[in-house]
């Protein structure tokens, strides 16, 4: 069951908007499949595993904590007299499960090796710029490179005693580290 992430967050047309033929009969499963498993491994990477724990803990709540509530849908800060705004998890991890998705959806592993689809009419584009781009909305939300400007970091470090159990890792990197 996905906790934060759903298949509609990959069907409305957005910039994380993924093919048709992943919301086919059994593609749609084994999407719901990966989105479950992938957002809890994406949570427990960026914000530590005690951390993502207790996030999701929280989501079985009723009523869901406030401190929860802000991590969940986002809220304002303050750094050093200005005002940022934390977008919220799902701002963090659909741009970050959409490029995880079309890494694993670019080839094919057969009995012959590793093979790319071949398209009639069509000129097939590179995926690589929207791989970038994901990963660096992603990462930038985060607070990569300890960017406290509208991130998660920058949120949490705001309101470093309402949760202690929060684990930069400083190790993370995006796919592009030019952000481009």
């Amino acid at each position: 069951m996905s906790r934060f992430v759903t298949l509609h967050d990959f069907t409305n047309g957005g910039p994380y908007a993924l093919p048709a033929n992943e919301f086919t009969h059994g593609a749609d499963d084994y999407l719901q499949d990966f989105i479950d498993v992938e957002e809890v491994n994406a949570l427990r990477m960026f914000a530590g595993n005690k951390f993502a724990a207790m996030a999701i803990a929280a989501l079985g709540e009723d009523p869901v904590e406030d401190k929860w509530v802000k991590v969940f849908n986002g809220a304002e800060y303050e750094v050093c007299g200005r005002l940022y705004k934390w977008g919220g998890i799902k701002g963090m991890l659909i741009p970050y499960l959409y490029s995880l998705r079309l890494i694993q959806q670019f080839d094919a592993h057969m009995s012959t090796g590793i093979q790319e689809a071949n398209v009639e009419n069509a000129t097939k584009a590179s995926i690589v710029p929207r791989i970038a781009r994901a990963s660096s909305a992603a990462f930038k939300a985060y607070g990569y490179g300890g960017q406290r400007e509208n991130s998660l970091l920058g949120f949490i470090q705001a309101n470093g005693e309402t949760y202690p159990d929060f684990v930069y890792n400083c190790k993370l990197y995006p796919f592009n580290r030019f952000g481009l």
